[in-house]
C-alpha cells in the first residue's frame, strides 16, 4: 500500500512539475489577464467622440524568448468604457467618415499561442455594422481613402498603383510602374520618370506623390548623355484622369508633402526651404527655411520652427507663423523671463541654454488647438510651451514630470491634451514577474495621459495603452 502510495505520489509530482513548465515556457500570458469585453456594433452607435488605441501583451514563446503582441481597442473619449476589437500586427489607416478600419493581421506563427486563426493578410473591419473582410495585399506604402469612403489607392513598387472598390471587392491597376516612361501633364510638358512612386497625402480624389522625374526639355539643352532623374511632387486624379508635376523637391524627404485642410494649397520642403504651392501648382512660393510645418485647423496659418540661423541637423530656436493669405511670416516672440521659467523644473537649464543657444535633438510635436489660434510644442526636456497668436507670445505651458519621452497626440475639442509616455509604476506592473524585463526597455508599455488646461491636472486615462487616434 505504501509503495503504491509513494509510486502515485511520484506520479503526481512529475505530472504537476511538468505541466508547470510547460505552460510557463510555452504559451503563459506574463501581463495580468486583460478582461476582453468584445466589439459590437451598439459600441459605436450608442458612443460618441471614441477613441481607437493600441495595447500590448506579452507571451512566453519560447524559453527565454517573451514575443509582445498587439491589440486594437475602442473606447469612449473618457476610457471609462472600452471594448476589444482584434489582434493585429498593426493599424494600417482609418476611412476619412472614421467608421471603417484596415489592419494588419498577425503572423500565423501565434495561432497556437493565442488559439485564433491568423494568416498575415490585410482586413477590413467596418465599426458600423461589425464586418470583417479579406482584402488584397496592399504592400507596404501608405494606403490613401477616397472622399466618399468607396475606394483604397496604393501603389505596390513595380507592381503597379492600385485602386480597390470595398463594396464590389474590385481590383482595377491604374498606373503601370517598374520601367522608366514618358508623361505627359495638364500643363503638356513631357516628362520622363522613374519606375517608383510614394504617396504622401490626399485630398477629395486628389492624391499627392513623389517621383523621380527630368523634363524632357531640360533634358534635352543638357549637355550630357546621362538620364538624371530628380525628385518631384506630383498630383494625380486617378479618376478623371489628371495629372500634375507641381515642383522640384528635396532628394532627402524629411517633411511629408501634406494638403491643406481645405484642399487649396500644397506644403512641401525644396532644399532647405519650406515652400507652399496653389492647387495648380501656378503659384509657388517659399515661405522660411524651416522644418516640422503644421497647417491650422483652418487652413489659414502654418506653424513651423525656424532653421535659418541653425547649421546642425536638428538644431532650432524659434516657433514661426506664416499667414496663409497675407504671405506674412513672422517669429513668434517668447515671454522674457523664459529660461528662469525653464530652470526651475529643469536645474542648470540656464547654464546648457547659454552655451548652445538653441533646442537640439527634440522635434517640437507641434499641435494646434481646434481655435487655430493657439498651439502646443515641446522644446525637449519634456518642457511644452504655449504659442498665443493673438497676443503674439510663447511662455512655457506646462512640464510633463511623469516620465521622459512623452509624445501629444491631439488635443481634444473642450482643449484638453491627450499624450503617451513610458509606463510608470503601478501595482499590475509590480505584481508581474515581467517587469524587470519591461523595464530594460525590450518589452516597452506606454499609458495614455491627459491634461486639464482648465487647471493643468494629469490623469492616467489608460494603463497600458499607445497611439491613441480619435473618431
Amino acid at each position: 500500500m505504501k509503495k503504491f502510495f509513494r509510486n502515485n505520489l511520484l506520479k503526481f509530482l512529475f505530472i504537476l512539475i511538468f505541466s508547470f513548465i510547460y505552460f510557463s515556457f510555452i504559451c503563459i500570458n506574463q501581463n495580468v489577464t486583460l478582461i476582453k469585453i468584445p466589439y459590437d456594433t451598439s459600441f459605436y452607435n450608442l458612443n460618441k467622440n471614441l477613441v481607437l488605441f493600441i495595447r500590448k501583451e506579452f507571451y512566453y514563446i519560447q524559453k527565454e524568448f517573451y514575443e509582445s503582441i498587439k491589440s486594437l481597442w475602442i473606447a469612449d473619449k473618457n476610457f471609462i468604457n472600452i471594448r476589444f476589437i482584434s489582434y493585429l500586427e498593426y493599424l494600417v489607416s482609418v476611412s476619412p467618415d472614421k467608421s471603417k478600419i484596415i489592419i494588419k493581421n498577425l503572423d500565423s506563427k501565434f495561432s497556437s499561442v493565442l488559439s485564433e486563426n491568423f494568416d498575415g493578410k490585410y482586413y477590413l473591419i467596418d465599426l458600423l455594422s461589425g464586418e470583417k473582410k479579406v482584402l488584397p495585399d496592399l504592400g507596404y506604402g501608405k494606403i490613401l481613402w477616397s472622399e466618399d469612403n468607396k475606394y483604397l489607392y496604393f501603389e505596390k513598387g513595380i507592381q503597379g498603383v492600385f485602386k480597390y472598390d470595398i463594396y464590389l471587392s474590385t481590383l482595377e491597376k491604374i498606373m503601370e510602374m517598374g520601367k522608366t516612361q514618358k508623361i505627359t501633364d495638364v500643363n503638356g510638358k513631357t516628362y520622363i520618370v522613374g519606375p517608383f512612386l510614394k504617396f504622401y497625402d490626399i485630398y477629395k480624389n486628389l492624391i499627392l506623390y513623389i517621383q523621380d522625374s527630368v523634363d524632357i526639355e531640360i533634358l534635352s539643352k543638357s549637355q550630357t548623355n546621362t538620364l538624371n532623374l530628380e525628385k518631384h511632387l506630383w498630383l494625380i486624379d486617378p479618376i478623371n484622369g489628371y495629372i500634375l508635376c507641381i515642383d522640384k523637391v528635396d532628394a532627402n524627404i524629411y517633411e511629408k508633402p501634406q494638403f491643406s485642410p481645405d484642399g487649396n494649397y500644397i506644403l512641401y520642403k525644396k532644399g532647405k526651404e519650406l515652400w507652399i504651392s496653389s492647387i495648380d501648382g501656378k503659384d509657388k512660393k517659399p515661405i522660411g527655411i524651416g522644418s516640422d510645418a503644421v497647417f491650422s485647423d483652418d487652413g489659414k496659418k502654418i506653424a513651423f520652427v525656424d532653421k535659418g540661423l541653425y547649421e546642425k541637423n536638428f538644431e532650432w530656436l524659434n516657433l514661426c507663423i506664416y499667414f496663409v493669405e497675407t504671405n506674412e511670416m513672422k517669429i513668434i516672440p517668447k515671454i522674457q523671463n523664459w529660461k528662469n521659467e525653464i530652470n526651475k523644473y529643469q536645474i542648470k537649464f540656464i547654464e546648457w541654454f547659454d552655451k548652445h543657444n538653441a533646442f537640439t535633438y527634440y522635434l517640437p510635436n507641434i499641435k494646434w488647438f481646434s481655435d487655430s489660434k493657439r498651439l502646443i510644442f515641446n522644446i525637449g526636456w519634456e518642457i511644452y510651451f504655449i504659442a498665443d497668436i493673438d497676443e503674439n507670445l510663447t511662455k512655457p505651458y506646462f512640464f510633463w514630470n511623469i516620465q521622459i519621452d512623452s509624445f501629444v497626440h491631439y488635443i481634444t475639442k473642450e482643449g484638453n491634451i491627450t499624450l503617451s509616455c513610458p509606463f510608470i509604476d503601478t501595482e499590475r506592473r509590480k505584481e508581474q514577474t515581467i517587469f524587470e524585463i519591461i523595464k530594460t526597455g525590450l518589452f516597452n508599455e506606454r499609458d495614455i495621459w491627459q491634461i486639464s488646461t482648465k487647471n493643468m491636472q494629469k490623469k492616467m486615462l489608460i494603463e497600458n495603452g499607445e497611439d491613441p487616434i480619435q473618431l
